[in-house]
């Protein structure tokens, strides 16, 4: 039996720590572009700030993906531990991967998306594939750490 608590506690955990993610990208993007577009004088900084701006929002991307995957390893786990069979662990460590991976995803990467205002913004398009490989291997590795968390107790 699935306890729906613990997918309560994925959506809580992650969508926090997004929260926390997009703002600190948020953050990080208005700072770059504070430092390297509003008081770069001459043609050169101009053309390079909003360059490197959007370098910026292009690593925190890559980051929260990584992190991600990393946290749904973490509390599979965790919750995978809980459970007496691996088979219960690995089915509570995927879809909660599957779920904090979401409420993960769309607030750190809403909130850094709304932050240039002067950057060459990427594509949404464009980080798809990488999104749902991220999804993919965060049900992936949810699942393998409940059922080694499982099979450890």
């Amino acid at each position: 039996m699935i306890d729906l608590r613990f997918f309560i506690v994925y959506l809580g955990v992650f969508g926090s720590l997004g929260i926390g993610a997009g703002m600190i990208g948020f953050l990080s993007v208005q700072w770059a572009e504070s430092v390297y577009l509003s008081s770069a004088s001459g043609d050169l900084a101009q053309q390079l700030g909003p360059i490197f701006s959007g370098f910026v929002v292009l690593q925190n991307s890559i980051l929260i993906q990584f992190f991600a995957i990393h946290m749904t390893l973490l509390l599979g786990l965790l919750f995978g531990g809980q459970k007496n069979r691996g088979q219960d662990g690995a089915l509570v460590g995927g879809l909660g991967g599957l779920i904090g991976y979401l409420s993960f995803f769309i607030p750190a990467v809403g909130l850094l998306l709304v932050a240039p205002t002067e950057s060459e913004l990427f594509q949404i398009s464009s980080i798809l594939l990488l999104v749902a490989g991220s999804f993919v291997l965060s049900g992936l590795t949810g699942a393998v750490g409940g059922f080694i968390g499982a099979e450890a107790n």
